[in-house]
């Protein structure tokens, strides 16, 4: 699967909220999800940051943000 569609899905089920606020979202299980490497997918949670889609703390994770 190419980044861009990784990216609309991911970004799709945080709009719909199939990932919760506050919900932790997991590099390995996302990487195996999507048959993704982590570089790649990496740079998708970055654009999704800018988004204010997600949060991402240092050594704690990537968070989901509530969309409203």
């Amino acid at each position: 699967m190419d980044k861009n569609s990784v990216y609309s899905i991911l970004r799709e089920k945080i709009v719909l909220g199939d990932y919760k606020p506050g919900q932790v979202l997991k590099e390995k299980e996302l990487m195996k999800e999507f048959n993704i490497g982590r570089t790649p997918l990496r740079e998708l949670l970055v654009r999704l940051d800018a988004e204010d889609l997600v949060e991402i703390v240092p050594y704690s994770g990537v968070h989901v943000s509530s969309v409203e």
